[in-house]
């Protein structure tokens, strides 16, 4: 990595304030963050620029139910570089009614320790 420094703005979604983060980095690392306004914005700034991770929202195809699709959604964060990987292994499921909200879709999605659980309800037709 290089050691060139650069800076780097962002909007924190950390609280209501939306604060505008001037964020230094040094070799791709946070060396300091600025303008924040509570203290969850270096935290969140320092893991969106070094580790971003992103809940990942999407629909699997439902086989004999009322609906034709279900939502479903990661049940925590995955690392962004995977959400790629996780939407292929999403991609193409077919589930059988009925399906429960709650239910494990893919348990440890894309090896991200991290399942896939519907989020509603489809019953049968």
């Amino acid at each position: 990595m290089s050691d060139q420094a650069s800076i780097r703005t962002m909007t924190c979604i950390q609280c209501p304030r939306s604060c505008r983060l001037t964020v230094s980095l040094v070799g791709g690392a946070v060396s300091s963050v600025d303008g924040n306004g509570c203290q969850l914005g270096p935290i969140w700034a320092k893991r969106e620029v070094e580790d971003p991770v992103r809940t990942l929202t999407t629909s699997v195809r439902v086989m004999g139910g009322r609906e034709e699709l279900v939502s479903v959604r990661t049940r925590g964060a995955i690392p962004r570089r995977l959400v790629a990987q996780a939407l292929a292994a999403a991609k193409g499921l077919n589930l059988w009614a009925p399906v429960e909200s709650g239910t494990i879709v893919v348990p440890d999605l894309a090896g991200t320790g991290v399942d896939l659980v519907a989020t509603r309800s489809v019953g049968s037709i």
